[in-house]
Order: structure tokens, then C-alpha cells, then sequence
């Protein structure tokens, strides 16, 4: 069985053609998505809850991309993941795009995250 953010991952790779990853990379690409999981919820006996940050970083130059991406993103969870992945149940998002950028990388990367929760049926 796969975790859900392993599907997000494969989801949102399939969705963008961009690199995706749970962390940033040492050289980072021009533009990629990381998706930063929590620990796995019990929501039910069928289905865990998993709060997840889905960012996008981009070049300062590539800023239009960077936010085509992310709300292409916002979109596909809201709307079709569960019908590309039947293992992810749902999406509740808990905070749309906004601006929030890495001190590590500022300099060269801005980066748009937005948050919720994948529901994940466990059979």
C-alpha cells in the first residue's frame, strides 16, 4: 500500500511534468514541488487524515509559471485526484496559495504553498 503523500507526489508529477520531492534538493531545479507530509491521522477505521503542505518553488524569473503551478495544483486536488487515485478519498484544503518563501533558498527561489488534508482509504 502506498502513503498518501506518495500518491500526491506521483499525482502532482504526472499533473506538471515537474521534479517533485518531499524536500528541497541541494541544487535546486528552476522550478519543482515539494510536498511536506504530517503523520497519518486515524479518521476513521477506513481512512486516515494526513495534513499536507503542497509548495512550489520557482525562479524569481519564472514567477508566472510558479503560479500557474500552484493553483493548477489547488485545482486538481479540490476537483480530480480522487478520481485519478480512488485512494485518496478527498481533499480539504485549509489554506489557499499564498506567498511564503524559504529563507534558505530566498535569493534566488520564491515559493506559493498551499495546505489541507488527503484522506486515504486504507483498504
Amino acid at each position: 500500500m502506498l502513503t498518501a503523500v506518495e500518491y500526491l507526489l506521483d499525482a502532482l508529477h504526472k499533473l506538471t511534468g515537474l521534479p517533485t520531492s518531499t524536500h528541497v534538493p541541494a541544487k535546486p531545479p528552476p522550478v519543482f514541488i515539494r510536498v511536506e507530509p504530517s503523520a497519518p491521522e486515524a479518521y476513521s477505521p477506513a481512512y486516515d487524515k494526513v495534513f499536507m503542505i503542497v509548495e512550489v518553488y520557482g525562479r524569481w524569473q519564472d514567477m508566472e509559471k510558479v503560479l500557474e503551478t500552484i493553483y493548477r495544483c489547488r485545482d486538481y486536488l479540490r476537483f480530480t485526484i480522487s478520481t485519478d487515485y480512488p485512494a485518496i478519498v478527498g481533499w480539504d484544503e485549509m489554506s489557499g496559495p499564498h506567498e511564503l518563501n524559504d529563507p534558505d533558498i530566498e535569493e534566488t527561489h520564491t515559493r506559493w504553498q498551499l495546505a489541507g488534508h488527503a484522506y486515504q482509504a486504507l483498504t
